[in-house]
């Protein structure tokens, strides 16, 4: 155990966070997705949406992205 009172995460496990994140945030941006095709490109919801949907795009890309070079690369200390 470090002095920060946590034990060092091991890199597979922080890969299958990553995953998850990405996932998650894929999931949510269907979601917004769903709300922006069933609304008026007019309606305030539907601006929202498309600002949600394309934030939880944004973030599912970074997750994956992150979770790819950790599983390729490895963590450097």
């Amino acid at each position: 155990m470090s002095t920060s009172g946590f034990d060092p995460m091991p890199k597979d496990d922080a890969v299958a966070y990553f995953g998850c994140c990405s996932d998650h945030f894929g999931e949510l941006a269907a979601l917004f997705d769903v709300i922006v095709r069933r609304t008026h490109e007019d309606e305030e919801i539907h601006k929202l949406a498309r600002l949600g949907k394309n934030a939880a795009s944004d973030s599912e890309n970074t997750a994956d992205a992150w979770r790819e070079q950790l599983d390729k690369g490895g963590f450097r200390q």
